[in-house]
């Protein structure tokens, strides 16, 4: 069972980030999406690594149907994106991915942060 706190609201998650200094990753998943279960369970239900999520981010998890109007040209699930209190995307992943993939968009995001702050 997952400890994490999902926004469901973007701007919500937004205004708790800028608050916060924190990055915002967004779950977008579907009701009949297995690959949207198993990266709930492989990932998000893990404790280890929803501790590591809670400490960095900003949780948001949205419906497909909702995500599309806010993110257009999302059309697959799972899909994450993770990006900035002002809005700038640090990373995406679309699909299915293992926990050990998952992971390298993290840092993925980590690189493009250092990038955008002049530290790389």
């Amino acid at each position: 069972m997952s400890t994490i706190k999902w926004y469901n609201n973007i701007e919500e998650a937004i205004k708790k980030a800028k608050e916060t200094h924190k990055n915002i990753l967004v779950f977008i998943t579907a009701p009949a999406c297995g690959y949207c279960y198993k990266m709930k369970e492989e990932i998000f239900d893990n404790k280890e690594t929803a501790e590591i999520l809670k400490k960095e981010y900003i949780l948001v998890k949205m419906d497909i149907s909702k995500a599309a109007k806010i993110f257009p040209g999302t059309y697959v699930t799972p899909t994450i994106y993770i990006f900035t209190p002002n809005k700038e995307l640090l990373a995406s992943q679309i699909g299915y991915q293992n926990e050990e993939f998952f992971f390298w968009t993290l840092g993925d995001a980590d690189r493009k942060l250092q990038e955008l702050r002049g530290e790389k």
